[in-house]
């Protein structure tokens, strides 16, 4: 056998070279498949990293959240506990507050009772200082009247003489009834209140009903009052 008998047909070594190319693209077309599939994998790789992450921060918010709600109820318990705390504070204040109104009320009661007391004890004590005073103007009308029934019973004209003791008797008559009305007022029981006065007045009233005393222990009293 020669060496040109040796060589393979051209149509083999053509067959040969289309099988060689096949297989070099699928060898390509493989190793493009693989760098394919490699890159797939590094991206499931990354994405189930952040997958992971994702879900350790959506777990980390759960427990957060959890903790948050937990406290929002121990908020709410401790806020309950604290209304009715001040529910019941100011159910005592409001008891205590009553208390002390009526408190307050009988102690007034009993200084308006004790004011009317060291009243009623004061006008006893000027009782006869007050009969005096009434005497006084009793006496001057009684001697107004008896001059005027003389005069009339004798007959007497003098008209001027007898309207003048009748209006000197009228104004003895409204003496005593000033007396009298300041006495009134002294021994009234009047609530307790607190208003302006005029001071000038209640000192001159005063003095009206001790006139008579004063003048008995010649007692001279003279008022520099502001106006």
């Amino acid at each position: 056998m020669t060496a040109a008998a040796a060589l393979p047909p051209l149509d083999e070594l053509t067959r040969l070279q289309d099988q060689v190319s096949a297989m070099e693209v699928r060898i390509r077309r493989g190793e493009e498949r693989r760098k394919a599939l490699l890159h797939i994998l590094v991206d499931y790789e990354q994405d189930r990293r952040r997958l992971l992450q994702q879900a350790e921060r959506l777990d980390n918010s759960r427990r957060a959240l959890l903790h948050i709600l937990q406290d929002s109820q121990r908020a709410r318990l401790r806020l309950e506990e604290s209304r009715k705390a001040m529910i019941h504070i100011m159910g005592n204040l409001r008891e205590t507050t009553e208390v002390m109104q009526r408190r307050e009320q009988e102690l007034r009661d009993k200084r308006e009772q004790l004011v009317q007391a060291g009243e009623l004890a004061t006008l006893g004590e000027l009782t006869s200082g007050v009969a005096h005073e009434l005497n006084n103007p009793l006496n001057n009308i009684g001697l107004f009247i008896g001059n005027v029934i003389d005069l009339l019973q004798l007959g007497a004209q003098d008209r001027h003489r007898m309207l003048r003791d009748l209006r000197n008797g009228l104004d003895q008559v409204h003496k005593a009834g000033q007396i009298i009305t300041h006495l009134r007022t002294f021994g009234r029981a009047a609530p307790v209140s607190r208003e302006p006065v005029a001071v000038n007045a209640i000192i001159v009233q005063a003095l009206s009903l001790l006139q008579e005393q004063l003048r008995l222990h010649e007692v001279e009293v003279h008022l520099d009052l502001t106006p």
